[in-house]
């Protein structure tokens, strides 16, 4: 959607450096999309586990068996069962963390044997090959944001570089401040904001009128740049749930709501005819 709005865009002269700072990747997204790359090796457990509760929430019926299930077994633990959205890596472990209370009361848990160590070594090498994924496509808008921060500037940006890679911090940072100096001459070509001035950035300029002009343009780029959320895992959450209003296990209502309703129904309906 993303690359067919930037087309659109692109073609009106709407974007700065032709879209190349467009697309700012979400880091909490990431996380998730490295975490699930970890989940897919334990894809048939987790399947198992989600299932299970998934059929235990299902019905009053089978919350009450298993409750006694649970007396019977001798489990002492306040966790209830906490069903997951499977494209959100924390709910799953909320949900794993619950179920792993009640091990003794899933069968299928027990069919799902394997070696931990080469499960876990084939984890780390799926997130790390997807981190890497993300981390060679790094954004520069936010390295924008950490220059154009009074608190870090520069500075920061190298330091971070050479933790990473001392070989080529130099040249990350150049690169970046390049970039930079080139989405500043956009803003000035294309006198971005009502008070822009349209002079180019030229570091060896002296004056103070050419410095305050600067300066504001800087001000109006750094609004921008500044205004990029790093996040927006609540609109993503907002999406990812969405698949969990109808699902075989959750197309009933439990009996106390339906009367519930039914009350509140006939009360607003008495209290209508009345007031009319």
């Amino acid at each position: 959607m993303q690359t067919i709005l930037k087309g659109h865009l692109g073609l009106q002269k709407s974007l700065l450096c032709d879209g190349e700072f467009f697309h700012v990747h979400c880091s909490a997204h990431i996380l998730n999309l490295i975490v699930q790359e970890d989940l897919k090796v334990a894809n048939d457990a987790l399947f198992k586990i989600r299932e299970s509760v998934k059929y235990v929430k299902g019905s009053d019926g089978r919350m009450r068996k298993f409750e006694q299930c649970v007396k019977q077994v001798g489990i002492s633990t306040n966790l209830g069962l906490c069903l997951d959205v499977a494209t959100t890596w924390n709910s799953t472990y909320l949900m794993l963390e619950s179920a792993l209370q009640y091990e003794k009361d899933f069968s299928s848990l027990q069919r799902v044997q394997s070696n931990l160590d080469e499960v876990m070594k084939e984890m780390v090498v799926r997130m790390f090959e997807k981190f890497q994924k993300y981390w060679n496509r790094y954004s520069l808008v936010l390295s924008f944001g950490v220059i154009l921060d009074p608190r870090f500037k520069m500075q920061l940006l190298e330091y971070r570089f050479s933790k990473v890679d001392s070989s080529s911090a130099k040249d990350q940072a150049a690169t970046i401040k390049l970039k930079l100096y080139n989405l500043y001459d956009q803003y000035a070509n294309n006198q971005i904001g009502a008070t822009a001035p349209t002079t180019r950035y030229k570091p060896s300029e002296e004056g103070s009128q050419s410095k305050q002009k600067t300066s504001t343009l800087f001000e109006v780029m750094a609004q921008d740049v500044l205004s990029v959320p790093i996040t927006t895992v609540a609109s993503k959450l907002t999406f990812s749930i969405g698949c969990r209003v109808v699902t075989k296990y959750r197309n009933s209502i439990n009996h106390e709501n339906v009367q519930t309703l039914v009350t509140t129904r006939n009360w607003l309906h008495g209290f209508t005819q009345s007031n009319e």
